[in-house]
């Protein structure tokens, strides 16, 4: 079994706990990650996505796949700031679900559809095989510095017991 939270020094006086998301990081973890996507995603800026939209656009979905457990969050120990995050899912449960998509965030789901249909031309997935990384995001006091990496790799691990893959 996982441990709950691993510990990792980095460069400079910053020492990052990440650890599955639990309720009490959910707000803080969303903001983090909307905010991250409306600014600096290519996608999200080229259909002028704002930040409070993309919020309520995202809330319901967003707490319905941190709901699953599979989420991780970075969190600084000293100021207790959450540094990154990555929201995970099975990846069976989007291969055959209709995205819901109106007005500017039509493309959004036109390419999860897509990419997911891509997917499943190529292999089959059964349910709990495959954990889908939804969204990684990194604040950006903590890029460049392996948060990223960690996170990945400790999603992986907590993963792993429950006989899944990551991908992304």
């Amino acid at each position: 079994m996982c441990s709950q939270s691993v510990i990792v020094p980095f460069e400079g006086r910053m020492t990052i706990e990440v650890r599955v998301l639990d309720q009490h990081l959910q707000q803080p973890v969303f903001e983090l990650a909307t905010q991250v996507f409306v600014e600096s995603s290519t996608l999200h800026r080229a259909l002028g996505i704002e930040l409070e939209e993309y919020r309520e656009y995202l809330r319901h979905p967003f707490e319905a796949t941190v709901g699953e457990g599979l989420s991780v969050a970075a969190v600084d120990r000293e100021t207790g700031n959450v540094m990154g995050c990555l929201i995970a899912t099975d990846f069976h449960k989007h291969l055959n679900k209709t995205v819901r998509s109106s007005g500017k965030f039509s493309p959004l789901a036109a390419l999860t559809r897509a990419l997911c249909d891509q997917y499943q031309q190529r292999r089959t997935v059964s349910p709990g095989e495959v954990i889908l990384v939804d969204m990684g995001a990194v604040s950006p006091a903590a890029a460049g510095k392996g948060v990223y990496q960690e996170m990945r790799c400790f999603a992986q691990r907590h993963a792993s017991p429950k006989k899944n893959s990551v991908g992304s």
